[in-house]
């Protein structure tokens, strides 16, 4: 099994597999996340812990399907809650928005297409209906599975070492498929929508959204830009941002700008800039409430973000 520390947030979520992911810190107990790999005969698992809220948008990066079963902290995916009965099922081709609001874990279980497929023609069930996003799948199965796979990565841990000599690897095996075919007959949560009210893609909306906080400079980037962008009333853009990460767009946009700013510190150097016109860059211009939100969010103040940056990028 493959053990990995992390001590910054993006090197973390490059290291999650099968999956490319971008995301932003919400809240952060400690500079500390890690990530256990295992590799169970044609299947792929990992464990994932995280040191804070984080909000993350993905893409499955991988020729199959893959499973997310989170162990603890509060998640929402797409605006969907995912409870204690649920799984996240991500396939190719859809963007997903994960949220979590503090300290988290999680496991993913990657099932390679050829795997897929043959599942899906045993119970005859075409690749369009295959389970997507949230499944609510029961208490049971999630117990069950979350059993097994911890069994896995205890056993690995101890014999530190990949499972060539887990007993009955075969058999392990194939009640993690038999648990994975129970969840493809399962259908996907559907967004509810109230009756007489125009339906609202809120996964578009919040694609538009991201398009304007990649494209437009942060300094002069507003809230009634995200609106507007979004062709959505004020009202209803908080609506959706309490829904998806359970914070208002104000505060959004505010940590937003905050993870940019701090990655703009990490790749500067600091003989030739500022800690104050780099946060106006990003339209902090309050030095001090900067610097004060910063050391919250982060833990450690933009200053020495930016000199650490740069001893990093001459030691590598």
């Amino acid at each position: 099994m493959e053990i990995k520390n992390h001590s910054d947030f993006n090197t973390f979520l490059k290291d999650i597999n099968f999956l490319k992911l971008d995301g932003i810190l919400a809240s952060l107990k400690v500079s500390e996340w890690r990530t256990h790999s295992v590799v169970l005969g044609e299947l792929s698992l990992q464990y994932g812990w995280a040191s804070g809220g984080a909000i993350i948008n993905g893409k499955l990066n991988g020729d199959g399907n893959l499973v997310q079963i989170p162990l603890n902290g509060s998640c929402k995916v797409n605006g969907k809650k995912l409870l204690s009965d649920s799984v996240l099922v991500c396939v190719p081709d859809v963007e997903y928005i994960i949220s979590f609001n503090d300290v988290h874990d999680w496991m993913n279980l990657f099932i390679p297409l050829q795997v897929v497929q043959l599942i899906l023609k045993k119970n005859t069930i075409s690749e369009n209906n295959h389970p997507n996003g949230v499944v609510h799948v029961g208490n049971d199965t999630v117990l069950k599975f979350k059993k097994i796979l911890q069994e896995i990565f205890d056993f690995v841990e101890k014999a530190n070492d990949q499972p060539k000599g887990m007993p009955s690897n075969g058999k392990v095996q194939k009640e993690i498929l038999a648990i994975y075919e129970s969840i493809t007959l399962q259908p996907t949560v559907i967004e509810q929508t109230g009756v007489g009210r125009p339906i609202i893609n809120r996964t578009q909306i919040m694609l538009l959204i991201k398009n304007k906080l990649q494209t437009q400079s942060l300094d002069n980037l507003f809230i009634e830009d995200l609106a507007e962008a979004a062709n959505v009333s004020g009202r209803t853009l908080r609506k959706i941002f309490m829904e998806y990460f359970g914070i208002s767009p104000l505060k959004y946009l505010t940590i937003y700008k905050m993870n940019a700013a701090r990655m703009e510190l990490q790749n500067s150097d600091p003989t030739k800039a500022t800690v104050s016109n780099i946060a106006a860059k990003f339209g902090f211009w309050h030095f001090g409430r900067f610097a004060s939100g910063y050391r919250n969010l982060f833990g450690e103040r933009p200053l020495d973000t930016l000199n650490n940056g740069h001893k990093k990028t001459n030691h590598s």
